[in-house]
């Protein structure tokens, strides 16, 4: 079996999106293998290095899920709607070298994100903190070793969208791991299309709040001063029954 350098994990909720995903990763020369995990399944044949997991669980358990069954050196959270280095197209061969270069297992390396907002354009990395510019800088768009994953036993069960991934980022921080920002590992975001007429989509968003205030009572005793450890000890996801049922909060999923 080959060795693979980098494991992308995304929650399934676009498949209309995911083919511009696999165009913009193709010209890599790595070994990759993208995890795609969730209750929309693709209507088209996947490639050998590109997996579906059907699960009805909420998305950070989709996330969870596939943490657990990627084979890579890094794992790497992302979305079904990015597109990587739309010049280039060699984002994670120049991510895998940035994360090479550093020779720390405990270091997150993160891509530059270009947002597309519809009315506004935006850099994510340098901007994306958990509070205000006095905060960390966390990585929406990371790469994580597989062994300092395990070490931080990946997500806590009681987020249901988004924010877990920059909760892992200071638990990481608190251990003594770093963040280093990529300027040249480029992925871009286009919300206007994949926000386009999606109901699954709209409720993610909806949750998204639920997780977002989570993540400030682990990490905030008054606004924007980060605690100088997690307020809320960590839970990690159970083995039991993962694939079938979420665990902690579930929305309206």
């Amino acid at each position: 079996m080959k060795n693979i350098q980098i494991s992308l994990v995304a929650s399934s909720i676009r498949p209309r999106l995911w083919l511009t995903m696999f165009d913009s990763l193709k010209d890599n020369k790595l070994n990759w293998e993208l995890i795609v995990v969730g209750d929309v399944k693709p209507d088209y044949p996947l490639a050998d290095n590109i997996k579906y997991i059907y699960s009805k669980v909420k998305p950070a358990q989709c996330y969870e899920i596939g943490f657990r069954q990627a084979r890579g050196e890094l794992i790497h959270w992302t979305a079904d709607e990015a597109v990587y280095d739309y010049e280039k197209f060699d984002s994670l061969d120049t991510m895998y070298k940035y994360y090479k270069s550093f020779n720390d297992y405990k270091v997150i390396t993160a891509f530059t994100v270009m947002e597309d907002n519809g009315d506004s354009f935006s850099i994510t990395s340098s901007s994306h903190r958990i509070g205000d510019k006095t905060t960390p800088r966390v990585a929406c768009f990371g790469c994580i070793s597989r062994k300092f994953m395990s070490e931080l036993s990946g997500y806590d069960y009681r987020f249901i969208t988004g924010q877990a991934e920059n909760d892992l980022c200071m638990r990481a921080l608190k251990v003594g791991g770093r963040i280093k920002f990529c300027k040249e590992a480029l992925v871009a975001v286009f919300h206007p299309n994949a926000h386009a007429d999606n109901q699954i989509d709209s409720k993610f968003r909806k949750w998204y709040k639920d997780s977002r205030a989570f993540l400030d009572k682990c990490w905030f005793e008054v606004p924007n001063v980060v605690a100088k450890k997690r307020l809320i000890p960590f839970e990690p996801f159970e083995n039991l029954d993962i694939l079938t049922i979420s665990q902690g909060p579930k929305g309206e999923w």
